[in-house]
């Protein structure tokens, strides 16, 4: 016979179930409403009644508790507090009337219409007990005696009901961020329907968050934001192991690398791995996930991912090796080990990982029932991923990139990601993670379909395009704006297939171009002209223009493409001096083309590099006079694709202009004289050839300083100093300063670099090693790289130089070497790597700036030197007589 506590139990949920039955027969709204999960109930009344309006008493926005007193208690109310700041803040600018956000204390005490966010008592699935049925962040809207509820599941399903509210009963919509992404109508008066009930159980996808998102209130559309997301699947060894906690207490915990033990720095979140092997760090791991979980109760996982980058323990592989296994078996070993501990304590919980790395291939042996694997793709295609790992994981969340920051027109598949969000749904999947990483002009309509198809996978994915456009457009321009997104979307669709998505290509450079044709382009620019001749209100004409200047760009870079691709054609002799000329003008409108790109961008697209240019982080935003972030996408393709496709355009160039100079005979130096005057874009060139042809054993001036690395110098000397802070502050851009650091003054004039170090970077003046003079410079460091870098101001712009440098190496180290353009906005840089060698071995290349500067550029560059990863404790690289010279007449001197 069952209890009278747990008959009661049994009868609430009958209650309940009979209560969600009857509304679940009520009617289906026939007008579109964005973010209405497929179970979704909404009942609405034809009669309606003010809300707010002027003349009329304003209602009081009334915080409730957003759940029962716990650890997380103090997040959940913050957001109950922001649905209030929402709230009043749209209905004061939809309205023009202020709402007093009061607390459940004092609106007791107050008459008239209230607003009450979360339940006042903190227990809403009492209020509403259907709430109990639904998810975390589902939420209810409910008109009550003359009283309006928002109620959700948490703090954050009240925020999303304000958000939905906000949307669907007052027509808001942030298409952008800011204020020229707000959209609404001004009205005397807001109405509602007397009679309303919205149920918006949650969304399928329990994890909705998409980093490289800038400033854009993700929580308007429904997603998560920071602490709101309930799984933990990312690179997060560095939490369960951290150094600074443990890393006296336990070294058991740390890798041994080259026979000794490695303590990472507390500060270092990738190049390590922990000793999975230890049974210590099985414990440690179940620790660190009942310490998660009781402190954040709504968390559903916690992350076993490895760390970032390389750094592995030689006791897993001698152990997988002792075994006869693969290091993948021993790795879903210790998952194995942590995820039954982890279950007996917390049985509706999960362990999460992700396929990346060593840890890419699923182990011989399935794994725990509360595992979770978040399938990472770098192109789109989880199918294959998916497949190989049936029968091993149960469980499913994705990982996806879906960039859009590397394409220069739209990388538009709004129906495409439906069959995606779809095709995971049917794997089992829960939870959607991606880096979105995309320009707002471009990428925020498909943001805008993704998220609202994380909330219901079977939504009209054509009323939500329609829905942006007229929002973000105006109704008279949408229809244009549709036309110019469709085409860019049936580019996308020429390189879909039945088997694979290709939703991006990170590292696309020119081959983006591959599916475009000039009929795309002739219907992108007739959409755009006639949106902005329709456009009606200056924010929907600034928006239209925003996305005009952009497709410009990439028309651009459209006709950089076809010139790069006659430039490749070009036979390796020309059958005749006209045809080397011929392929000299492609060479020339490469060029020009190239700076015209530049331009463009300088003038058109910075002035809205918040909308057109890539995400800003605001740490770094106002460190030069053009916003920072907007070089990290560079504006030149070419280089996107890899390191040394610059220095191979450079080299088809110089190949021309070589047999050119040979066809021309005694009066090639006049030739190119008159050829830097007509065409300045080709002047390096022409300069190269005149030094060739009229001093040909000329010296070049060095423009290096202490490149022979004879001078020590002062550590505290004032430069030096100046230098260490530009760089470790970004005053300046320098090689991958995201994850690089400057520790310390290495000799006059080259400081110390470290990127993704395990073990600190060690520089010497080596007396003993040196190809001449009185020292070499000698490196070592664990890790990707450490060297040194220095900085050299060149000469002139419209130039081509010269940087060369001997090395030796022991130890299986390889020189690696790079320069980057810091202090313009343009980007051009390479990071090359030079052969292993005992013996002195020269290393020389030439690379070009073809164009003038802007007034507020210096042709600025940093010079990197190091050795790559893979070094071991005995690897070494020294460096002797660093060069860079100007390749022109007047790059002549006596200098070292």
């Amino acid at each position: 016979m069952m209890s009278h506590a747990v008959a009661e139990g049994v009868l609430a949920v009958m209650l309940v179930n009979a209560f969600l039955g009857v509304v679940a027969a009520a009617e289906k709204p026939t007008r579109f409403m964005p973010f209405l999960c497929r179970d979704a109930v909404v009942r609405e009344s034809a009669e309606k009644v003010p809300l707010v309006g002027k003349g009329t008493p304003a209602p009081a926005i009334v915080l409730g508790r957003a759940t029962v007193a716990g650890p997380r208690e103090s997040f959940e109310a913050g957001q109950v507090q922001k649905a209030g700041e929402v709230l009043a803040k749209y209905l004061e600018k939809i309205v023009g009337v202020q709402c007093a956000i009061v607390s459940a204390e004092l609106a007791s005490r107050r008459a008239g219409p209230q607003i009450f966010l979360g339940d006042p008592q903190g227990r809403p699935a009492q209020a509403f007990p259907e709430l109990s049925q639904a998810d975390a962040h589902g939420f209810v809207i409910a008109a009550r005696g003359g009283h309006l509820h928002i109620v959700g599941g948490s703090g954050m399903g009240t925020l999303y009901g304000v958000w939905f509210f906000l949307q669907n009963y007052a027509g808001l919509r942030l298409v952008m961020h800011e204020e020229l992404g707000e959209v609404y109508e001004k009205r005397d008066r807001l109405e509602i329907p007397r009679d309303l009930y919205v149920l918006n159980p949650g969304p399928p996808f329990l994890l909705r968050i998409h980093s490289g998102t800038g400033q854009l209130d993700m929580t308007a559309w429904l997603a998560d934001a920071g602490d709101s997301q309930r799984f933990h699947y990312h690179h997060s060894a560095w939490r369960i192991y951290d150094p600074g906690q443990f890393g006296t207490s336990h070294p058991e915990f740390y890798p041994v690398i080259k026979g000794k033990r490695f303590i990472p720095p507390a500060s270092l979140r990738s190049g390590w791995q922990p000793t999975i092997s230890e049974p210590a760090a099985v414990r440690r791991a179940v620790e660190f996930a009942d310490e998660q979980f009781k402190a954040n109760p709504d968390l559903k996982s916690i992350s076993l991912a490895l760390n970032d980058g390389g750094g592995f323990s030689e006791l897993d592989d001698a152990k997988a090796q002792a075994e006869g296994k693969p290091w993948t078996d021993l790795y879903y070993a210790y998952v194995n080990a942590v995820a039954r501990e982890v279950k007996k304590q917390w049985p509706d919980r999960y362990v999460a990982f992700l396929n990346y790395g060593r840890a890419v291939e699923p182990p011989s042996f399935p794994l725990e029932d509360n595992c979770m694997l978040f399938v990472w793709t770098d192109d789109g295609n989880p199918q294959r991923v998916i497949e190989k790992w049936q029968g091993k994981v149960r469980h499913f969340g994705c990982y996806q990139w879906i960039y859009g920051s590397m394409y220069q027109m739209p990388n538009h598949w709004p129906h495409a990601i439906k069959d995606f969000l779809q095709y995971l749904r049917r794997q089992g999947a829960i939870g959607l993670k991606t880096e979105f990483y995309d320009v707002q002009a471009h990428g925020c309509v498909r943001l805008w379909v993704l998220s609202n198809l994380l909330w219901n996978p079977d939504a009209d994915v054509d009323a939500l395009l329609a829905d942006y456009y007229e929002h973000s457009y105006g109704p008279e321009a949408a229809p244009a704006m549709a036309r110019y997104f469709a085409q860019w979307e049936q580019v996308y669709e020429r390189r879909r297939t039945p088997e694979a998505f290709n939703l991006v290509n990170r590292k696309i450079g020119e081959r983006q171009f591959d599916a475009v044709t000039d009929e795309d382009l002739r219907v992108c620019a007739q959409a755009v002209r006639e949106a902005a001749e329709k456009a009606v209100g200056a924010a929907n004409q600034q928006r239209v223009e925003m996305t005009a200047r952009l497709f410009e760009n990439a028309r651009r870079h459209y006709a950089l493409c076809q010139h790069l691709k006659t430039l490749r054609a070009a036979p390796e002799q020309f059958g005749s001096p006209r045809d080397a000329e011929d392929h000299l003008a492609v060479a020339a409108s490469f060029l020009e083309t190239e700076e015209s790109i530049y331009e463009w961008r300088c003038r058109k697209i910075e002035p809205v590099v918040a909308y057109c240019g890539m995400t800003p982080r605001d740490f770094r935003a106002k460190t030069l006079p053009w916003p920072l972030d907007y070089l990290r996408v560079d504006p030149r393709i070419l280089y996107v694709t890899g390191d040394g496709k610059w220095l191979a355009v450079d080299g088809l160039i110089k190949r021309i202009t070589q047999q050119i100079t040979l066809a021309q005979g005694s009066g090639a130096a006049a030739y190119w004289s008159e050829q830097a005057r007509l065409r300045p874009a080709l002047r390096p060139y022409a300069e190269s050839e005149r030094l060739r042809l009229l001093h040909p054993n000329a010296p070049l001036r060095n423009l290096v300083a202490n490149g022979s690395f004879e001078t020590a110098g002062d550590p505290g000397n004032a430069d030096a100093l100046r230098l260490l802070e530009d760089m470790r502050s970004y005053r300046i851009m320098w090689n991958d300063c995201d994850h690089a650091s400057v520790p310390h003054v290495a000799c006059e004039g080259w400081n110390a670099m470290e990127n993704r170090s395990v073990q600190g970077v060690t520089t010497t003046l080596d007396r003993a090693v040196k190809r001449h003079g009185e020292a070499s410079l000698r490196v070592h460091a664990l890790g990707q790289f450490g060297g040194v870098i220095t900085r050299v101001t060149l000469p002139t712009p419209r130039a081509r130089y010269r940087l060369s440098f001997w090395c030796r190496a022991q130890g299986g180290a390889v020189a690696r070497y790079g320069i980057m353009f810091y202090l313009l906005r343009h980007l051009p840089w390479f990071e090359l790597g030079a052969s292993a060698s005992k013996e002195w071995t020269k290393v020389e290349l030439e690379f070009p700036l073809s164009r003038d500067l802007l007034p507020d550029e210096k042709a600025d560059i940093s010079v990197w030197l190091g050795i790559g990863s893979g070094a071991s404790a005995e690897s070494q690289v020294w460096f002797d007589d660093v060069r860079l010279e100007q390749l022109s007449p007047s790059g002549q001197g006596n200098g070292p």
